[in-house]
C-alpha cells in the first residue's frame, strides 16, 4: 500500500511498517502523471535506473540530449530549467566545512525551543495527557529560558560530553523530522499567526537573502523557516507551498547530506514533473511560475554522502560533535526551507 499523500506539506513521511494501515488511503492508487512518477522513483535501486531521466545540473554532458537542451547556465554558475519558469538551481553553493557548519546548526541550534520540532511537541503532548512518550528528549530542548538552557549547555561542555551521543539525543534524533524558524508554522490548522514568532537566525537570514538576490529577487525577506530531516527511508510527497500570504517572493532551499530525486511540475499534478538530482551543497530556488507549482522528494538515494564530506573526518581539529554530525549525515538529509510569509509592505 502506497503511503498517504501529504495534502501540502513540508514534512517529510518516513517509510510505514509492513502491515502498518493506520494512514491507508483508499484513493492513494490515482493515476496522475505526478503521482505515477513517484512512485516509479520511490522503487528505484540504484543509478542506473534513474541517471538517464534525472536531471543532473553537476555533470551537463551525463544528461540525455533532450534535457542538455532545456538546461541553460548563467554567467554567475546559476541554472535554469526551459519549461519550469521561475526555478533556478545554484549547485555546489558552500564548500564541504560550510555544509558541516549548517548541518551543525541546524542539529544544535535550529531544535532549540521556543522554536518547535515534531518530537518535543509530540513528549509534551504525551506528558500532559499523561500517556508515555515515544521519544526521549533532552532536558536542553525542554527548556524555553534562555538562561536554564545555558545552565545546561555550560554543564555539558563542563563535563565533555557530547550532545549527540546520549541516549536521550540518540532517540530524540531517530524521530526528528522538522523544526520550524521565524514565524512558527500550524501544522494542524495550515496557518502562521504573526503573534507566533521567533526571532529568525541572522546567519540563515543574510544567506537566504544572498541566494534569492543571485536569482533575480532583489527584495526578499526571509520570515520563516521550516528544516526538514529526513532518513534515508524517507519521503516527502507533491503538494504546494500555498498557505504564505505572498507568493511574490521565492522559496530557497539548501540541502545538506545524501542526495535526493526532487520532481516539480505544475500547477496540478496532471503535468509531467521534471526530475532533478539534488546533492549536498545545493539550493533550490522555486519563483514565478514554479513557487505554484507541485513539487516533492520520493527518494533520498542511500550512501550519496559526498567523498569531500566523509574526509573531513580525518581533520583533528573537528571536534566530538562536529564528528557526531558527520555520522548523522551519512545516513540522512537536511533540507532548510526558507520563505517569505508575508507580502513586502512598500513605504
Amino acid at each position: 500500500m502506497e503511503e498517504k499523500p501529504l495534502r501540502n506539506s513540508d514534512q517529510p513521511r518516513k517509510k510505514r511498517r509492513k502491515g502498518d494501515k493506520s494512514n491507508e488511503n483508499t484513493g492513494s492508487q490515482t493515476s496522475n502523471p505526478f503521482r505515477d512518477a513517484e512512485r516509479r522513483f520511490k522503487k528505484i535501486k540504484s543509478p542506473s535506473e534513474y541517471e538517464k531521466e534525472v536531471i543532473d545540473f553537476h555533470h551537463f554532458e551525463s544528461n540525455s540530449e533532450e534535457n542538455r537542451s532545456k538546461m541553460k547556465r548563467g554567467d554567475d554558475g546559476t541554472w535554469t530549467l526551459e519549461g519550469c519558469e521561475g526555478l533556478c538551481i545554484i549547485p555546489s553553493l558552500f564548500d564541504p566545512k560550510k555544509q558541516l557548519e549548517w548541518a551543525e546548526s541546524c542539529l544544535f541550534d535550529f531544535v532549540q525551543p521556543p522554536n518547535k520540532n515534531n518530537v518535543t511537541n509530540l513528549y509534551k503532548m504525551a506528558l500532559e495527557s499523561k500517556s508515555v512518550p515515544k521519544f526521549k528528549v533532552p532536558l536542553s530542548l525542554l527548556h524555553e529560558e534562555d538562561e536554564k538552557r545555558k545552565e545546561n549547555e555550560e554543564k555539558n561542555e563542563n563535563e565533555e560530553k557530547n550532545w549527540m551521543e546520549e541516549e536521550e539525543s540518540k532517540e530524540f534524533l531517530s524521530g526528528l523530522r522538522w523544526s520550524t524558524l521565524g514565524y512558527q508554522y500550524d501544522w494542524t490548522k495550515r496557518k502562521y499567526y504573526k503573534e507566533d514568532y521567533v526571532p529568525f537566525p541572522s546567519l540563515l537570514l543574510d544567506l537566504s537573502f544572498d541566494i534569492a538576490d543571485r536569482a533575480g529577487y532583489h527584495n526578499y525577506k526571509a520570515e520563516a523557516a521550516i528544516i526538514n530531516f529526513y532518513q534515508t527511508d524517507s519521503s516527502l510527497m507533491g503538494h504546494l507551498d500555498d498557505v504564505e500570504e505572498t507568493f511574490d517572493q521565492p522559496i530557497v532551499s539548501i540541502s545538506l547530506g545524501n542526495s535526493a530525486v526532487f520532481l516539480i511540475g505544475g500547477t496540478t499534478k496532471e503535468e509531467k514533473p521534471f526530475a532533478i538530482l539534488i546533492k549536498s551543497g545545493d539550493a533550490v530556488i522555486m519563483g514565478g511560475h514554479s513557487r505554484r507549482c507541485y513539487h516533492g522528494v520520493p527518494k533520498i538515494l542511500e550512501g550519496t554522502l559526498p567523498d569531500e564530506l566523509k574526509q573531513l573526518s580525518k581533520d583533528d581539529r573537528l571536534s566530538g560533535r562536529q564528528r557526531s554530525v558527520l555520522k548523522y549525515l551519512e545516513r540522512s538529509r537536511i533540507n532548510m526551507n526558507v520563505r517569505q510569509v508575508f507580502p513586502t509592505i512598500q513605504k
